[in-house]
């Protein structure tokens, strides 16, 4: 992966606040009330993955470039569901690695007039402490059970045809992700619990110092 002067990074997106966490964990829902709010500007990556895909390079982002490589949407997701659970895992913590070179690249050409509030899947803990301060970045994840639910419920017949391989690698996923934002001091919150998603909503405006 392609080194950044982080120390310039950090200080440039100084403004930058960072939901991050798997899939289905509510990033999206609060990163939209924080932007209604608070007048935030709201960055979503899931919105961008195409176009990054287009950008990816073998060099700097080379597993977003392998698929580019497949093409099509269905050979993709052949591909990931031939993974076995270790190798979705560790691969989702490493394209979160390449996902976030292309996110800082479109901040860095964003104006800073403006507070961004940032919806950033799959994030590499260990990397985006590079980019923000830890008071920055807040780590939402969802329980097992929710995600899978959530899944099921969003997706239907497509979800059922899911091999229990998937679940087991966004399981393993969550837990590499959990023991390392810990590892790191940062900020994790369990969605899908016992919280309420207007409790979540106060805990992250709280940690980002934005009241409650």
């Amino acid at each position: 992966m392609t080194e950044l002067d982080w120390a310039n990074v950090k200080a440039e997106l100084d403004h930058v606040l960072w939901i991050c966490g798997g899939t289905n964990a509510g990033k999206t829902t609060i990163t939209r009330r924080l932007g209604k709010e608070f007048g935030f500007q709201c960055y979503h990556s899931d919105d961008e993955h195409s176009r990054h895909i287009e950008l990816a390079t073998e060099e700097r982002t080379p597993l977003m470039w392998h698929q580019q490589q497949l093409g099509e949407e269905g050979r993709v997701s052949d591909w990931f569901n031939a993974l076995n659970p270790e190798e979705m895992a560790r691969g989702g913590i490493e394209l979160g690695a390449e996902v976030l070179l292309m996110v800082i690249d479109d901040l860095m050409a964003m104006p800073k007039d403006t507070r961004i509030v940032v919806d950033l899947v799959n994030a590499n803990p260990e990397v985006l402490l590079r980019a923000a301060d830890v008071h920055n970045l807040v780590f939402l994840v969802a329980t097992d059970s929710f995600q899978r639910q959530t899944i099921e419920d969003h997706d239907g017949e497509s979800a059922r045809k899911i091999g229990e391989n998937v679940y087991d690698g966004l399981r393993l996923h969550n837990e590499i992700f959990r023991k390392e934002a810990k590892s790191l001091g940062l900020r994790l919150i369990a969605t899908g619990g016992e919280m309420t998603e207007d409790e979540v909503y106060a805990e992250v405006c709280r940690h980002f110092g934005l009241g409650f």
